[in-house]
């Protein structure tokens, strides 16, 4: 029997009488196809006439395909992924079904803040609550105030508190700052005055100061972080304990982090030679609450000290080492400036901060001098959220260390005391500012047409923000080691990691001794309730 093309069973079928049935009709179509081999079937689709290789080719392709179908099929029963698929329709249907009959349920189900950070934010509403409240005027705006180290107003020498304990040499006259070890018998002679009954100079901050003091202390005896000094054993000692007992205790809030990575750095700066040491143990004496860093710190803006300086680095003219600019390349994208004479600058909104707002001056240490501002605004301790302006520097200033590391400083501590998100705002044209928050790892968040009007023209914002989960899981590091190096960064993170250790070791220990304590108090109770009886 020859094959039967397909077109010949179209016609075939076409030629049954309209009468018959449908099954009729199909079996009649059909009733020739006879299939006894493979050519037989080649042959109904008129393939019969291919070379052997041809066919067996194709055979080959047919069971491939057949064998692929037949295990995708398996997988899907098998692996579960049919009812995976039927348990998330059914899921998003039940998702959609309690959003649209219960979004309060739904909200409920959102994850809690930590702990620490509940604590870190009622700590820091109160706070702020007091600061309107209170009758008393603080020196500097309650941003500065609470971001500022802590004064333990040590009496150095008989001049009294707050003045550096400078000896004249009577052959030289010559002014000689006392060796190190007189901070630590200062300190015990203010707390001594609690022993005698006599409390009123000691106020909690200073207990709290005193006990971290000592455990810094007694840490770095253990373990300092670099070589001793010759000739002064125990300014190592000191320079770590004074830096991590400075950052404020915030009610116990704040990390232990960076109390650590704060003092090992400020311990390493201070002790990398005599004159160093020296040098900054007198700034200590002076300016205690200062945020220090290895190229800048941060003062608190005072018109008195800082007004007339930072007017001679935004304004433009020539000075110092510092040729002419326009100063529109400071101030041009700025609501404010430039201020020519230091009687503008303090008027102006710089030293002018709001509530929620605050300021330090960038001091630059190999020079001593004020290089810009950096301005925080949009305090909201209630959401942990809080906002940095990028720093008004002079032109030359811009993307230097000096720049990134005030940033650092700022941010660094922020994230210590709790906030969840530091944001930054910039003119989407300010191609120089742009450059600033992307230096800092922070993330583009979206750009706000039409948001300020400023030298009566529009300027559109971007936002960028920096969120305390991406500062710990990698941003704070990648900073620190740009601006320390990376022998610096490794170091600061095996300090971490090795304070970690110990916080947990410490906790377990002061738990077994609670343990230990209530038990022999309920046994000092059972003993004395058998006695009665």
């Amino acid at each position: 029997m020859s094959p039967l093309p397909i077109s010949s069973l179209l016609l075939f079928a076409s030629s049954v009488s309209a009468g018959e049935g449908d099954m009729e009709k199909l079996f009649a179509a059909f009733g020739d196809l006879k299939i006894t081999s493979f050519r037989d079937l080649l042959g109904k689709f008129g393939l019969a006439d291919l070379p052997v290789g041809h066919m067996y080719g194709i055979a080959g392709g047919i069971f491939v395909f057949a064998v692929t179908i037949i295990s995708v099929l398996v997988l899907l029963v098998k692996g579960g992924s049919l009812t995976r698929i039927a348990e998330q329709a059914q899921g998003e249907g039940e998702l959609a079904a309690r959003m649209l009959t219960d979004r309060t349920a739904l909200r409920k189900q959102r994850g809690l803040l930590l702990e620490r950070l509940i604590g870190c934010r009622d700590y820091l509403v109160q706070a702020k609550a007091e600061a309107v409240l209170s009758e008393e005027k603080s020196e500097y705006p309650h941003v500065t105030e609470k971001l500022l180290n802590f004064d333990p107003k040590l009496p150095y020498g008989e001049a009294g508190a707050g003045t550096p304990p400078e000896v004249v040499d009577e052959d030289s006259n010559a002014v000689v700052v006392p060796k190190p070890g007189r901070m630590v018998s200062d300190m015990q002679k203010i707390l001594s005055t609690q022993k005698k009954g006599d409390a009123a100079e000691v106020t909690p901050e200073m207990r709290v100061y005193e006990t971290h003091f000592i455990e810094a202390y007694r840490a770095c005896q253990d373990l300092p972080g670099g070589k001793i000094l010759p000739g002064l054993p125990e300014a190592r000692f000191e320079a770590y304990a004074r830096s991590f007992a400075a950052a404020p205790d915030n009610g116990g809030t704040t990390a232990k982090w960076y109390r650590r990575s704060y003092g090992r750095m400020y311990e390493a700066l201070s002790c990398r030679t005599h004159g160093e040491e020296g040098r900054f143990r007198k700034l200590y004496q002076t300016r205690p609450r200062d945020i220090v860093g290895r190229t800048v710190r941060l003062e608190p803006l005072e018109p008195a000290r800082h007004a007339e300086e930072l007017a001679l680095a935004t304004c433009g003219d020539a000075h110092g080492k510092d040729t002419e600019y326009d100063p529109m390349d400071v101030w041009g994208f700025l609501p404010y400036g430039p201020f020519h004479t230091a009687y503008d600058m303090a008027a102006g909104p710089i030293f002018d901060r709001k509530s929620g707002e605050g300021g330090f001056a960038i001091v630059e240490h190999v020079t001593e001098k004020v290089i810009g501002a950096i301005l925080l605004y949009s305090d909201d301790p209630q959401n942990l959220t809080i906002g940095i302006e990028v720093p008004v520097t002079k032109p030359t200033c811009d993307g230097t260390v000096e720049h990134m590391e005030a940033c650092f400083l700022v941010m660094d501590r922020l994230f210590a005391y709790g906030y969840r998100r530091v944001h930054m705002s910039c003119d989407s044209q300010d191609a120089i500012a742009r450059k600033v928050p992307g230096r800092l790892g922070m993330t583009q968040e979206g750009l706000v047409l039409k948001d300020q009007v400023v030298r009566d023209a529009n300027r559109d914002s971007l936002l960028f923000a920096m969120l305390n989960s991406d500062w710990d899981k990698g941003a704070r590091t990648f900073l620190f080691g740009k601006l320390h190096g990376d022998a610096a960064a490794r170091a600061d993170r095996l300090n971490l990691e090795n304070g970690e250790g110990d916080d947990q070791k410490i906790a377990s220990l002061k738990e077994q001794a609670e343990c230990a304590k209530a038990k022999k108090k309920e046994a000092k109770a059972d003993a004395q309730t058998k006695k009665q009886k």
